[in-house]
């Protein structure tokens, strides 16, 4: 009897192997038909975002741009009241305004993040002393918004706390601590 019993297990067994491949195969095929999707999303972001970001460089670059004419206009103005020093630095500032509106608007991602990476390159205590001075002025900030929100939900400020060590339980006033706290005592309820 444990023969038949073996016999029809490996019968049984060998009729399942062929589900469990096909199972498998259709379990490979989604998992290869799902990265190809994810690749092909993260493709079209990308591409999204570098249109973005080609788009607005080149917003900003026309701004930009019409800021230089603005100053050479100044420029001019200057030169014609007589005062030609103002006006030389005038002019100086629109040439320089005016060559970063072209980069700007000339410029795509990859020549910007080319151009960003050679200048830290090039200049490392530049861009370390940046960042440095960024995250000074980061954490001011994020101190000072936080000290803020903690004020305004009613919480305590450092002033609060005097210098005095906290104090045991036993200097409390007697009550619990809810009533120390100057929290109303809750009673427990009846038949609890």
């Amino acid at each position: 009897m444990t023969e038949t019993s073996y016999a029809g297990a490996d019968m049984e067994r060998s009729q399942d192997q062929p589900t469990a491949d096909a199972v498998k195969e259709k379990a490979q095929e989604v998992t290869s038909q799902v990265a190809e999707k994810a690749s092909d999303l993260r493709e079209q972001a990308s591409s999204r975002a570098r249109d973005e970001v080609n788009t607005r460089s080149t917003q900003a670059g026309e701004q930009v741009t019409a800021i230089a004419q603005a100053l050479r206009r100044t420029s001019g103005e200057l030169r014609e009241e007589g005062q030609s020093q103002p006006a030389q630095l005038a002019e100086a500032a629109a040439d320089r305004v005016e060559s970063l509106g072209a980069y700007l608007r000339d410029a795509d991602v990859d020549r910007m993040l080319h151009d960003a990476e050679s200048f830290a390159r090039r200049k490392t205590w530049l861009v370390g002393a940046g960042g440095m001075v960024f995250g000074l002025v980061a954490s001011r900030l994020l101190k000072a918004s936080s000290s803020r929100r903690y004020t305004d939900n009613g919480g305590f400020t450092p002033a609060d706390y005097s210098s005095d060590p906290p104090r045991s339980y036993a200097e409390l006033p007697i009550g619990d601590s809810a009533t120390a706290a100057g929290e109303p005592s809750r009673q427990p309820a009846a038949g609890v």
